[in-house]
């Protein structure tokens, strides 16, 4: 677990390995757990950034909507 201030590369520090290790030809393989929805989807555009290059994709997925 880290505990820092906001725009000091918390995500790139997990997300970068984590993005190391896809095979795009396996399905899903890896799950970021968020306690808030907007921190979902903050993590989930800049993964989707950063594996632009290797032609990873992510996706938000949380609870609460109608």
């Amino acid at each position: 677990m880290g505990q820092a201030q906001t725009g000091t590369g918390k995500t790139t520090a997990f997300g970068v390995p984590l993005l190391e290790q896809i095979d795009l030809n396996e399905g899903i393989q890896g799950l970021v757990l968020a306690p808030t929805r907007e921190l979902a989807v903050q993590v989930a555009e800049e993964l989707n950034r950063i594996g632009q290059v290797k032609g990873v994709r992510t996706l938000p997925v949380y609870g609460g909507q109608d």
